[in-house]
């Protein structure tokens, strides 16, 4: 759910995006003559002192969303604290595009929305392909990881079809691995114990691995 969320965020950055590009282009039309004239954007002593706060606090929230989303594994977090940067960029182009308006630069107005729009827009891409990912149960460790890992444990002699599933910090995967056909059923059930236990320790995300143990081919 925490995923899923996470990329609806980014789906609803795009258009907010959007929105900000369509008022951009429209007072870039007004300024080129072209359309409906648009009301320069203005600030009085007092909204530029709270947006100068508001852009404080949005930055501290931020950079702490992002350091205990990172720290917990927690994709909404970290999705927050992206969002909570865009919100920072608003800001930024708001106050940016009032001062050129208060020193005589109006049209610079529509070009500081365009390119708040193309980081918002940015952002959201970039948070729907990361848990996108996730969502289509993308791989989520590198298989050579996995295999390493596994090939740590005696009497285990290769390992196949690695797949995983889940988020960061809640990963499960199952993995087939194969064993000598001369062991007994519960000397290949206890190696396929060790390789979980050993994938675990290797890789604290992942927290459940299921073994299919199998016999090794006969060569030839």
């Amino acid at each position: 759910i925490e995923v899923l969320l996470a990329a609806l965020v980014g789906v609803m950055l795009i258009g907010t995006a959007g929105d900000i590009a369509l008022d951009a282009g429209r007072r870039l039309l007004a300024h080129a003559g072209v359309g409906v004239a648009q009301e320069a954007p203005h600030l009085d002593v007092a909204a530029f002192v709270v947006l100068g706060a508001t852009l404080v606090v949005n930055i501290g929230v931020s950079v702490w969303e992002r350091r205990v989303g990172k720290r917990w594994d927690s994709p909404l977090l970290v999705t927050d604290a992206l969002h909570t940067r865009s919100d920072v960029a608003v800001t930024l182009g708001v106050l940016a595009a009032t001062t050129f308006v208060i020193l005589g630069h109006p049209d610079v107005d529509g070009f500081a929305g365009l390119v708040v729009a193309a980081f918002v827009a940015t952002t959201g891409i970039g948070l729907i392909k990361r848990n996108g990912a996730f969502l289509i149960d993308a791989a989520l460790v590198p298989v050579a990881r996995v295999e390493a890992a596994a090939l740590t444990v005696r009497g285990i002699n290769s390992v196949s079809d690695v797949r995983t599933h889940g988020a960061p910090g809640a990963i499960a995967m199952d993995l087939r691995a194969q064993v000598d056909a001369a062991l007994s059923l519960e000397a290949a059930h206890s190696l396929g114990h060790a390789v979980s236990d050993a994938v675990r320790a290797a890789i604290p995300d992942v927290n459940d691995v299921v073994v299919h143990v199998e016999p090794s081919p006969r060569p030839g």
